[in-house]
């Protein structure tokens, strides 16, 4: 990633690729159609490229957000079921 990262955020990081590509292969191997990304940035961003690419039924986020940040999450996401894994304001 650029710009530069400290050694710890880059382990941080490794672990949460490892974490999403161990989720969204479980998830397949259950018969659900599934896609994972640790996307570095903009949330907000994320979640708009997402929905417009992949056009999904359902968004997980594992994030802290505010509950204004949800409701953009949630307009951007083009009607597709946003659910917050972790420390959600919902």
């Amino acid at each position: 990633p650029a710009p530069e990262w400290g050694a710890a955020a880059a382990e941080r990081r490794a672990a949460a690729v490892a974490a999403v590509h161990d989720a969204v292969n479980e998830l397949q191997r259950s018969g659900v159609s599934a896609k994972g990304e640790v996307w570095d940035g903009s949330l907000l961003e994320a979640a708009a490229t997402v929905a417009t690419a992949d056009r999904p039924d359902e968004v997980l986020v594992a994030a802290t957000l505010s509950a204004s940040e949800l409701d953009e999450i949630d307009k951007v996401s083009r009607n597709a079921n946003v659910t917050i894994l972790t420390g959600g304001a919902r």
